[in-house]
């Protein structure tokens, strides 16, 4: 079920949903239907092009789907436009205005300061656990959360490994945080800079100023955690979408048989 789960958040990201909003052959499904109408079911063209279906037996399933066509087209703009509302209100701003992660970083490394590296270093450790509790902040933990599955956790935690290394350096009384590798207990030290004591918070304060020389590395990871955010959304708008395109698919289909029959 784990495997399941992490196959599925990585198919149903925003990124990957986005596509669907602008998708050509999506757009030309919407529209092929209002012009196999205009031919389908004008009286004069249809005896025109003799497009009426031979009354045979073959032929009673795609009759009966062109008397249906009005409803699956119905029904498919219903849930492509569900679809879309439903994307456009929860999908991040950061996905949705940029073509791409690499864009995002780029216009981000133009405005960036140090609080606005600190901030966005911060929520993102901060979704992490809420998400990633307990064992699951584990790095080495094979399940994680499907909103913040292990495709996000890997490179956060690369992230703090390598703003560990940077700003602590022989303060002894974070070496229980070490692993006998040399390794940080990433998942430690992010609770650390989230916990209730203050004393730890502040300990863990220079990361928040190394981040800046690692802003591009905070930016990536921050945009891949919005990528994978609301799980169940994600997967109900995909639904949502392929459910569209197969209504939509209907008339179309129907109308080219239709077509295609009446011309044999």
């Amino acid at each position: 079920m784990a495997r399941v789960l992490e196959l599925a958040t990585n198919r149903t990201r925003w990124s990957v949903l986005k596509n669907f909003t602008k998708f050509r052959a999506a757009q030309l499904t919407v529209l092929a239907p209002f012009v196999g109408y205009l031919i389908v079911f004008n009286a004069d063209l249809r005896s025109y092009l003799n497009l009426d279906l031979p009354e045979n037996a073959d032929a009673e399933l795609v009759d009966w789907l062109r008397i249906q066509s009005l409803t699956f087209l119905y029904f498919g703009l219903v849930l492509y436009g569900a679809a879309t509302t439903i994307f456009s209100a929860c999908c991040p701003n950061k996905i949705k205005q940029n073509n791409n992660i690499i864009e995002y970083i780029q216009k981000m490394e133009v405005v960036k300061t140090p609080n606005l590296v600190r901030r966005r270093l911060s929520y993102t450790v901060y979704r992490f656990l809420e998400r990633n509790s307990d064992e699951r902040g584990n790095p080495f933990f094979s399940y994680q959360h499907p909103s913040f599955p292990q495709s996000a956790a890997a490179p956060l935690h690369q992230l703090i490994e390598k703003l560990a290394s940077l700003a602590i350096t022989d303060d002894p009384t974070v070496a229980s945080l070490r692993t006998a590798t040399g390794h940080w207990r990433t998942d430690t030290v992010m609770q650390s800079m989230h916990g209730e004591n203050q004393i730890e918070r502040l300990r863990w304060s220079p990361l928040f100023g190394a981040a800046f020389d690692l802003s591009k590395e905070v930016f990536y990871v921050s945009y891949r955690v919005d990528d994978f955010s609301l799980f169940w959304v994600r997967v109900s708008v995909l639904i949502l979408f392929v459910a569209g395109l197969a209504f939509l698919a209907v008339p179309t289909i129907v109308t080219m048989l239709a077509i295609i029959l009446g011309l044999i």
